[in-house]
């Protein structure tokens, strides 16, 4: 839906932001499909903007696998 329109960085950055909290509401089944939307909103060239967010999200989740078997 928001491939369609046209953002700038900043509401891209937004848009990301927003998409990248509600991760950590999703069951496990539902991030791929979420990610990979996210992958396909970004240009080509600001992939970095959805990367870092994923790479948090995946980071949390590991700690909390790792503290939970602690």
């Amino acid at each position: 839906m928001f491939r369609e329109i046209p953002l700038s960085r900043g509401q891209q950055r937004l848009v990301i932001d927003k998409v990248a909290r509600l991760l950590e509401n999703l069951d496990l089944n539902e991030v791929p499909p979420l990610i990979y939307q996210l992958l396909l909103f970004v240009r080509k060239n600001d992939k970095c903007l959805v990367l870092d967010p994923i790479i948090s999200f995946f980071s949390r989740l590991e700690d909390k696998v790792h503290n939970g078997r602690s």
